[in-house]
């Protein structure tokens, strides 16, 4: 009686997990997990460019010094290190992926200019507006930077002025920057794209100093 009984439960049984197995065999595949998103850069809009700055009081001025040369102004002696014609501006995490970069507006070339200006009366700051660091083009239109920073440094200390970070937002030139001891800078400005144009820089009415974008 007892061996007659066992059989049908343990088919029952076997049957079971058969029945589970198939089911098993038969049902949906797992859903597969899905690709972390890919980071893309943002889309390039154009460099933008700050009002026409209004040149300070027209004074005589001395034949404009070439670039590398200083010139005096006041306590300050200015002179532009270099510049550089730039294919675009890239701020953000550029190894990540996420990044803005700016190229040049049609018609237009981006420069990258790297000044020293040395106070040469330590303690004694002078405050000067964003907007009267300036460029003069050769038909007349003086700008100020779109972009810019500074690094004050001990006097005599070098520093390489296209090293320093430039921040994405744009110059206020409205705002005051200060030259107390040696002030590297770095200035973003969007000019003609004509290599052959004499552009003047002046902070104030400072001697200019010239250059081109050719050179």
């Amino acid at each position: 009686m007892k061996t007659r009984n066992l059989v049908p439960i343990t088919l029952a049984v076997l049957l079971l997990e058969i029945a589970s197995l198939a089911c098993a065999g038969i049902g949906p595949p797992p859903t597969p997990t899905s690709p972390l998103p890919t980071r893309t850069s943002t889309p390039i809009p154009p460099t933008r460019r700050p009002t026409s700055t209004p040149l300070p009081t027209a004074t005589p001025r001395p034949t404009p010094a070439p670039i590398g040369f200083s010139v005096p102004y006041g306590s300050l002696e200015i002179t532009v290190l270099d510049v550089v014609n730039r294919e675009s501006v890239h701020f953000g995490d550029v190894s990540g992926g996420l990044e803005t970069f700016y190229k040049p507006l049609e018609g237009h070339f981006i420069i990258d200019v790297g000044v020293l200006v040395r106070n040469l009366e330590p303690g004694n700051a002078v405050q000067v507006k964003w907007s009267n660091v300036y460029i003069l083009e050769e038909n007349g239109d003086a700008w100020y930077p779109v972009w810019g920073q500074t690094q004050t440094v001990t006097p005599g200390r070098k520093v390489d002025p296209f090293s320093i970070g430039l921040s994405s937002d744009n110059v206020n030139g409205d705002e005051f920057l200060e030259f107390e001891n040696d002030t590297y800078m770095r200035l973003i400005f969007s000019v003609q794209n004509d290599p052959e144009q004499t552009i003047l820089f002046a902070i104030e009415d400072s001697p200019f100093i010239q250059f081109k974008v050719g050179e």
